[in-house]
């Protein structure tokens, strides 16, 4: 039906803009009621029959009854358009060369006869790759964003001068004891914003170059104040009265640079029906436990591997094999200009042994195409159950690593040396989902995603120092004489990691719930291992293996507990029941709120600040408004109850200092897709 309109309507419109006279008008006037009314018919045919179906089929949506009332539309412009033909030859349209409006050059339209009034733009043209002769096209897709948030006690009120804090978080400048600024204010507030960007090349049917960037990313709003050639902290800058932002330097007046380039890499469909990609790309898999390609709208972190990788269907499964380039060494710095590292050529890396090979070959059951997607829907609508799973193992080695020495950057390479690591590790992750669709608006969907991470480290870069074997007896000389119960290892660790996540959504009809839950493995050293401190301890000899397992940072299950005070999910049993309730419920469009709860226990009591293993209690509730694709808009508010496990006890006695604040936040947030 569309392009039979937008032919028709090309013709009324063709016939209506060409100047006549004498029986060549009143041809065309003819041929255009002729298309237009032509036009009118085939539209209300259509609009009809789709009338007569639509109360037997469920499947109707806003759109298609949106894009049958447009083609109504102009049908019905085109009719008048037709009409407004008669008019006498002096409302034609002027030519550029006249000036009837008394100002040459500048042509003055009548009412009714602006160019283009009658044709209205069909937004919701067929999507596809357009014709062959076409290639190469451009598709252009990202998001904006905008946040604001205010966080109160976030530091737990836990903090010593002398001592510490059981937070990250430290208390606001103000409030640091012996600063003499006190004023009893506990709070941080900020906004920023980001402009991701997601291009996309089309070469050819089976050739594609992908890409994303950031533009001011997650830029603090106001952090860039222009304050003219005076440092800013000889005196006060008055010229910031003016408000002024400059663009973001790295170096200069900012960490990072405006535009930052973090994804690009092409794909190959070969002639074996073989998808080939190259370059530097996102990582995820599952539930993104372990791989996470923090894609989301409002999500901070995310995956990205420089890899090669093959992806072939198999029966009725998918294979992927791929070579990852995790870590290649030193291969030189910024204004280390020789003839190892060339300003307009290529880096050589400075040595292959210190180089890390990384393989990973995965095995999944789920659609990987748009027709697999459309085919997945239509069962489900069907009231089929859908079962998807996946199988990934990542094998990760490394003999050695370059020590760099301090202040590197000169092309001298006479201070950089090889030590020995020897690292070898496996990463087995499974990943399994189950949904089923009853009926219209009655969803229930489960996921699983197992992760474990095997092997060991034979010679730790940070005890290369030390004698591989010691005895804890200090009085023993010889090391065969010592017990085996005081043998230690100070440079090798062994790596026993392992985590899960569960998640069981429902909906029936606006009502929304469901229960998230999961489980990271602990360490019994001090501290939580992600914001803290590293995960070696330095002190404890008898420290043999690394186990706390740490969720991947874009997975997110909270406002302020995981998110803000510890880092991440590690070390922890967490259980989250949810209750939400959608207020508008459409196609293209949801208004409503989600309120969660979130308990959280440590699996390894030692680890926490306070020995306890209560974590705490957590309150979140969001409203929101999201056009599906297009704009999203939430308010969340949050407020944590930290437990015993976050009391601030001194190092050595172990004795009770502070028990921990409430801490809350309130946050905004603004976003558009396109």
């Amino acid at each position: 039906m569309k392009l039979k309109t937008l032919v028709l309507l090309f013709l009324a419109s063709g016939a209506l803009a060409q100047p006549a006279n004498g029986d060549e008008e009143d041809a065309q006037l003819d041929a255009a009621k002729a298309a237009a009314a032509k036009m009118k018919a085939t539209a209300g045919q259509e609009g009809a029959a789709a009338g007569e179906a639509t109360p037997k089929d469920e499947k109707e949506t806003k759109r298609a009854k949106a894009v049958r009332a447009r083609q109504a539309q102009r049908a019905a412009e085109a009719a008048k358009a037709a009409e407004a033909a008669k008019a006498p030859e002096a409302a034609a349209l002027p030519s550029w060369g006249e000036a009837p409006s008394g100002e040459a050059g500048l042509p003055s339209w009548d009412a009714g006869a602006t160019p283009g009034a009658d044709l209205t733009p069909d937004w919701d043209a067929a999507f596809g790759a357009p014709a062959a002769s076409l290639y190469p096209w451009f598709e252009f897709h990202g998001y904006y964003r905008l946040r604001t948030s205010f966080f109160y006690g976030l530091d737990l009120g836990t903090y010593r001068a002398n001592v510490g804090s059981t937070s990250p978080i430290l208390p606001p400048l103000a409030e640091r004891e012996d600063d003499g600024f006190g004023d009893g204010s506990e709070s941080l507030s900020g906004a920023n914003m980001r402009l991701r960007l997601r291009p996309s090349i089309h070469i050819t049917e089976n050739l594609r170059i992908h890409t994303s960037m950031d533009l001011l990313d997650n830029l603090v709003l106001g952090s860039t104040p222009e304050v003219g050639p005076t440092p800013r902290d000889s005196a006060i800058p008055l010229d910031t009265f003016r408000g002024n932002q400059a663009p973001p330097q790295s170096g200069v007046n900012g960490y990072q640079d405006s535009v930052r380039v973090k994804r690009l890499w092409g794909e190959w469909r070969t002639p074996l029906n073989t998808l080939v990609t190259f370059g530097r790309m996102p990582n995820h898999f599952g539930l993104g436990l372990f791989n996470h390609g923090g894609d989301d709208l409002n999500n901070d972190f995310g995956d990205t591997v420089d890899r090669l990788m093959a992806v072939t269907h198999l029966f009725d499964t998918y294979l992927s094999f791929s070579w990852d380039f995790a870590d290649e060494g030193f291969v030189g710095y910024s204004g280390m200009w020789d003839k190892s590292n060339q300003s307009q050529d290529q880096a050589y890396d400075f040595d292959q042994s210190d180089d890390v090979t990384q393989f990973s070959v995965s095995l999944f059951n789920k659609p990987f195409s748009r027709k697999e997607e459309a085919n997945r829907a239509d069962a489900l609508r069907a009231g089929k159950v859908a079962f998807d799973w996946g199988a990934q193992m990542i094998f990760h080695d490394r003999d050695n690593y370059t020590e760099v020495p301090q202040g590197a950057g000169a092309a001298d390479e006479t201070g950089f040396q090889l030590r020995k690591v020897k690292e070898s590790v496996v990463v087995p992750d499974l990943w399994m989902s189950l949904r089923y669709h009853p009926k219209a608006k009655q969803t229930y969907a489960l996921q699983l995603e197992v992760v474990g991470v095997f092997g060991e480290i034979s010679e730790l870069p940070q005890r290369a120092g030390e004698e591989a074997t010691r005895c804890l007896d200090p009085t023993i000389i010889n090391i065969d004489d010592c017990p085996s119960s005081q043998i230690v290892h100070p440079r090798a660790r062994d790596v026993q990691q392992w985590g899960y996540a569960l998640e069981f959504d429902a909906r029936d009809k606006d009502f929304r719930w469901g229960l998230h839950h999961g489980v990271a493995s602990g360490d019994d050293q001090e501290g939580f291992g992600i914001l803290d401190q590293t995960p070696l301890d330095t002190v404890n000899l008898r420290d043999d293996a690394f186990t706390n397992f740490a969720y991947n940072r874009g997975y997110q299950v909270d406002l302020i507990l995981f998110r803000q005070l510890i880092g991440g999910v590690t070390n922890a049993a967490w259980f989250k029941p949810y209750l939400g309730y959608d207020f508008i419920n459409e196609v293209d469009e949801a208004w409503g709120f989600t309120l969660s709860a979130i308990y959280a226990r440590a699996l390894e009591a030692d680890a926490t600040p306070g020995d306890d293993p209560n974590l705490g209690l957590e309150l979140d509730l969001e409203l929101f408004i999201h056009e599906f694709d297009r704009f999203k808009w939430s308010a969340a508010y949050g407020v944590f109850v930290p437990m015993s496990a976050f009391d601030l006890r001194d190092p050595q006695t172990k004795a009770l200092i502070a028990e921990p604040n409430v801490a809350q936040t309130f946050q905004m947030f603004i976003g558009m897709e396109f």
